[in-house]
């Protein structure tokens, strides 16, 4: 007899708690008694102790990437407490060409860089930071953008002052154009301005015609 995931559909031992391909709660799972209820492979799901005998502490900004979760998770969960997914890699990642990449350690702010394509040079994004502008440094209008690519022949690029903007929320970094005159492109899509658009590992944009790689670490 197996248990099938109401998540994925994947068909599971039927005394399985959570689902061996996404992670899921099964909703059978029984409640209360029966011992410990487990993770994926086995480890037990750590449960939040809150100020009870000085145990470790929820870190703000970490949540459970189930969109249908988002519970808080401390650095060093290896499943989601509350939904039982998985938020560490088992092995280490495999390039699979087209895969969903590699899983990266919850981020507490803005860090990583940017590689500038054309020119084969990366530029530091200020680590800690909630927010930070993106485009070209020009002292007369008072415009001195945390990430500055002016040096990059920014001007003729059409990279505005204030071309776009990161922002971290929620252990993801957003990106948002900010009204540029020529434009931000993110996975080769115009980005709608104002909107704020989900930013990944390796992702490109592009400012006016000026195209960058970002970097998590």
């Amino acid at each position: 007899m197996t248990k099938k995931c109401s998540q994925c559909g994947t068909d599971n031992t039927d005394d399985a708690r959570f689902c061996d391909k996404c992670g899921y709660v099964l909703e059978d799972q029984p409640v209360g008694g029966g011992g410990p209820i487990t993770g994926p492979g086995g480890s037990e799901p750590e449960v939040e102790q809150g100020n009870q005998g000085g145990g470790n502490q929820v870190e703000p900004g970490l949540q459970c990437p189930n969109p249908l979760c988002r519970a808080p998770l401390r650095p060093e969960d290896e499943f989601c407490p509350s939904c039982g997914e998985r938020v560490k890699p088992a092995t280490p990642p495999i390039d699979g060409g087209g895969g969903l990449g590699p899983i990266v350690e919850p981020l507490i702010g803005l860090a990583g860089r940017f590689t500038v394509l054309e020119f084969n040079e990366d530029v530091v994004i200020p680590a800690g930071k909630t927010e930070a502008t993106i485009g070209r440094q020009d002292p007369q209008s008072g415009a001195f953008p945390e990430v500055d690519l002016d040096k990059f022949d920014a001007i003729n690029k059409g990279v505005s002052r204030r071309h776009c903007k990161l922002s971290f929320q929620g252990g993801i970094v957003y990106v948002e154009d900010l009204n540029s005159v020529n434009h931000t492109f993110l996975r080769q899509q115009q980005l709608t301005p104002g909107q704020k658009y989900a930013l990944n590992d390796g992702d490109e944009i592009i400012l006016g015609k000026l195209r960058l790689v970002y970097h998590v670490k």
